[in-house]
C-alpha cells in the first residue's frame, strides 16, 4: 500500500515539475527590453536558429565573435544587432 501511495505522489511530482519547466520555457521566450521592441534570444533560441551545437557558440564568444547584448541574472542574451555582426564574420 505505501508503495502504491509512493509511487502515485511521484508521478503527481513528476508532473507538477514537468508543467512547471513548460511554463518557464515559454516565458522564456522572447522578452522586451525597456519597452523598446528588442527581441532578444536565449542560448537555446540562438543554437536553435543558428543550426550551431551550445559548444560551438560558447567557443565562438570565447574567441570574440559574438558578444552577449544583455544578461538576466547569468542568462546572456542576445539581439538581432549582435546575431548579424556574428554572422557577418564569417560571410567575408
Amino acid at each position: 500500500m505505501d508503495e502504491l501511495i509512493n509511487s502515485i505522489a511521484e508521478t503527481i511530482a513528476d508532473q507538477i515539475v514537468n508543467r512547471v519547466l513548460e511554463k518557464v520555457e515559454q516565458s522564456s521566450q522572447s522578452i522586451n527590453v525597456n519597452n523598446i521592441g528588442m527581441k532578444l534570444y536565449t542560448t537555446k533560441q540562438l543554437c536553435e536558429m543558428l543550426h550551431i551545437s551550445k559548444a560551438k557558440l560558447y567557443r565562438h564568444r570565447e574567441q570574440g565573435y559574438l558578444r552577449p547584448t544583455k544578461y538576466v541574472g547569468r542568462t546572456p542574451l542576445y539581439d538581432q544587432a549582435a546575431i548579424d555582426a556574428y554572422l557577418n564574420n564569417f560571410s567575408n
